[in-house]
Formats: structure tokens, C-alpha cells, sequence
């Protein structure tokens, strides 16, 4: 697993012959992140994401388990343990992002008012987390915003603090490109939806199947985040304002 931020920056760290996932939970639900009172102290619900992602973690100390959780006005439902939750997920390797104030869809807004719903939530998690840079945005209803106000939501201010946004995510249908690749939009970033139902062929065990069945190919690792490697015949499509100084591989 690699952390979207490190996605968008095109920092790959994953183990050579693997193929990065990045986990995204939506919303900020309690069960993504809730803390129950066992014997008079408080712990986290092992049934919830966190809980059952640290077990993981537990079980399989090599494997790099993180995720990032895309917030609104009340994150994990909790209030009064919220600063302390948002602590601990970045002291403990996850990454938080935007999800705006009112789960708007954004197609229907201004670029005054995408300010605002971005915004407000950024200010929020500044206060919770000073020294934590949010840049990341899950679009609410995976609607987008008209093209002449994409600027507002990329970059902005809102009652004297600025925010900017280096990745936007939809709501699906499909696996992303590569961070390198020039068909990658980091404004407009797929996803897949991790279920089994009403997912019309298109979820994450419909993709798994096709990549174990070669239908589909998929970026992987050459396990050096500072060298990309890169078959001959996608050469053409390498971006190169990704590459930067890193070293190019071609086979």
C-alpha cells in the first residue's frame, strides 16, 4: 500500500514485482475510525477500518499497511476525541484529506462557494493539525466542478488561509494510471469501489481477476522510488514533468 499523497508525487516505495494499492474511506464515518471503552479505557474498535487495518499491520509487520481518510465537518463521528484521532492517524503512518464542508455536488457551484466547502474543512484540520499539509481532495457524488472554476479548487483561500490541492479523486470506474503516465489527471483520478455488489463488473475483485488473468495491465514496481522503469513500447506516454530527476529506465 502507498498513501496518495505519495501517489501524486510519483513517490512509489513499493516492494520490487508488486503493485502499489492506495485505500480510500470516504466520509469520515465512525466505523472508519472508532474508539470503544474497554475496562474503564478507551481503545480502538477492532471491528472498525483503523482496527481491523492495525491487526493487519500486526500480523504482517513487512507489509505497509496506510490509508487516507477524506473528511467533512465531523470526522469519525466522535467529537470529543477527534483532535486526538487525527493525531494519531498521521503519527502512525495514514494521510487525511478533503471531502468538503457540505458534501455538495460541485458542478453546481461557484468559485466563491467552492472556496467556502473546501475551505472551511481545510481550516478545521489546520487547527487539528498545524504541522500537517492537507492536499488531497475526494470529490463529493464524484461530481466536478465546471471547468472555469477548477482553479478554485485546486488552489484558494478562506478567512486568511490558503489551501492547494495536488490530487482530486472521483468516485470510480476504473483503476488509475500510473503517476508517470500522460493519460494520469490529477485533477480527475479514477478509483474503484472495494465491494462485491452494484458494482456492474467494474469493482476490485473484477479488476483483481483480470489482472491475474492478464486481460489487464498494471504498474509494477521496480522497487526504487528514484528510477522509473519502463517497457519500450509506453515510452510515449512517460510524462516527463513527473520524471524530474529521476532515472529512466527503458527495456
Amino acid at each position: 500500500m502507498i498513501s496518495l499523497n505519495d501517489y501524486a508525487k510519483g513517490q512509489i516505495y513499493t516492494e520490487a514485482g508488486y503493485t502499489p494499492i492506495i485505500l480510500t474511506f470516504d466520509d469520515g464515518r465512525q466505523n472508519n475510525f472508532n474508539y470503544i471503552e474497554v475496562k474503564g479505557e478507551i481503545q480502538i474498535d477492532p471491528d472498525c477500518a483503523v482496527g481491523i487495518l492495525e491487526e493487519y499491520k500486526s500480523k504482517y509487520p513487512d507489509f505497509k499497511v496506510t490509508a487516507s481518510f477524506f473528511l467533512g465537518p465531523n470526522p469519525f463521528g466522535q467529537e470529543e476525541y477527534a483532535e486526538e484521532k487525527l493525531r494519531w492517524l498521521i503519527e502512525n503512518g495514514y494521510d487525511v484529506g478533503n471531502h468538503t464542508y457540505s458534501h455538495l455536488e460541485m458542478e453546481y457551484l461557484n468559485s466563491e462557494e467552492i472556496e467556502i466547502e473546501i475551505g472551511i474543512i481545510n481550516n478545521m484540520l489546520d487547527e487539528y493539525l498545524p504541522t500537517y499539509t492537507i492536499e488531497t481532495l475526494a470529490l463529493p457524488h464524484g461530481s466536478n466542478p465546471k471547468d472555469e472554476f477548477i482553479e478554485s479548487v485546486l488552489e484558494g483561500e478562506y478567512q486568511g488561509v490558503n489551501y492547494k490541492t495536488i490530487a482530486i479523486l472521483d468516485v470510480g470506474w476504473r483503476p488509475a494510471y500510473s503517476p508517470y503516465d500522460i493519460l494520469t489527471d490529477f485533477n480527475s483520478l479514477y478509483r474503484v469501489t472495494a465491494s462485491e455488489i452494484n458494482v456492474d463488473n467494474c469493482g476490485m475483485y473484477d479488476y483483481f481477476k483480470q489482472y491475474e488473468e492478464n486481460k489487464r495491465e498494471r504498474f509494477i514496481s521496480d522497487g526504487n522510488p528514484d528510477v522509473i522503469t519502463i517497457p519500450q513500447r509506453h515510452l510515449d506516454y512517460l510524462n516527463m514533468d513527473m520524471v524530474a530527476s529521476k532515472l529512466v529506465n527503458v527495456y
